[in-house]
């Protein structure tokens, strides 16, 4: 009965066929049409951002970094710099890798015919499939398939981000937001278009969803917290309104000594680290009395923590370097 249930609010919110849905996949993306508004740097800075931009959109030019899931680089096209291609340097594109292909595409199938992530998660771990090699131990994980599911580059299209915050973190948030697309196909595609356009439709209206949490307080410590045993972001978690964060053990998982379920109440751990930050900054509130201005300060300093259930401390670094090792207090 799930799996109809499932399969009938699919069909309720399966977008009809466009005629045309790489505009729709446009719309969805925010891709940026014509002239690209600001760019920034120096005259010969912003002309090679503007080349790069009309590489991706002519040639469908792969400009660098990792490749996407599902696919592997292959260095076999004459480079377009000639200095380079006397050096017998050859230009990288995208190719399906065998192992990962088939994997990309199961998700898709799997979200499509109903399933959750968790469900999703379980059986890509019990059948051994390979995850994400960026994301470490990790294995797989709900970041990792939202992810997945996320990038547009398995429609056979390139895009492309001119600016990112790590590198140009003082530019106005719209920079961040420019997407360049290739005009024409630039790699083969592992999943169709309508297809793609039809799981976000379906991420943005979950089949089961998610009860209110109301009474819930604003996480403070939302993926700044994360597991000492396996090394994953700790996840949001509830009782009697108290916030707590969770890592659930999946089936499979290489860390030894991993708990089915490891869980810790933000209270403790703001209560071990509002003092340190406070002697951090004269101005960082108290955590019981003013959340948003402390969240505002975790935020300044970029803190990061790391929990050990065994030990039942954690270990916190802020981004200037500083760091500080607590044993935590029961409630």
């Amino acid at each position: 009965m799930i799996g109809t249930a499932a399969h009938e609010k699919r069909v309720q919110l399966e977008p009809d066929p466009s005629p045309n849905p790489l505009a729709d996949l446009d719309a969805l993306m925010g891709v940026t049409h014509g002239p690209v508004p600001g760019i920034a740097g120096s005259d010969q800075a912003a002309t090679t951002r503007t080349l790069m931009i009309d590489a991706v959109r002519q040639d469908g030019r792969f400009i660098g970094g990792a490749a996407p899931y599902g696919y592997r680089l292959v260095h076999d096209r004459q480079h377009h710099n000639p200095g380079k291609a006397i050096r017998g340097q050859r230009r990288a594109h995208l190719e399906p890798d065998r192992d990962q292909a088939p994997i990309l595409q199961e998700i898709f199938h799997r979200i499509l015919a109903g399933d959750g992530h968790t469900t999703l998660i379980n059986h890509l771990t019990q059948r051994a499939a390979p995850p994400p090699i960026r994301r470490g131990s990790a294995g797989w994980t709900v970041k990792a398939i939202s992810a997945i599911l996320d990038n547009p580059r398995c429609t056979g299209y390139e895009f492309w981000h001119p600016y990112s915050a790590r590198r140009h973190p003082c530019l106005p948030p719209e920079a961040y937001q420019i997407l360049v697309r290739s005009d024409r196909p630039a790699h083969p595609a592992l999943v169709a278009i309508q297809d793609f356009l039809t799981v976000a439709t379906m991420r943005d209206h979950p089949v089961r969803p998610r009860p209110s949490r109301t009474s819930l307080a604003e996480p403070i410590l939302l993926h700044r917290i994360s597991c000492a045993i396996c090394g994953r972001t700790m996840s949001v978690s509830s009782k009697d309104g108290r916030v707590r964060y969770r890592c659930r053990a999946t089936p499979g998982d290489p860390a030894a000594g991993h708990r089915s379920s490891v869980y810790v109440a933000e209270s403790r751990v703001l209560a071990a680290t509002a003092p340190w930050l406070r002697q951090q900054s004269e101005t960082c509130p108290s955590w019981a009395e003013d959340r948003l201005a402390l969240h505002a300060m975790i935020d300044a300093v970029n803190l990061r923590i790391t929990y050990d259930h065994g030990t039942d401390s954690i270990h916190a670094t802020t981004g200037i370097g500083r760091q500080m090792a607590f044993r935590l207090t029961r409630d």
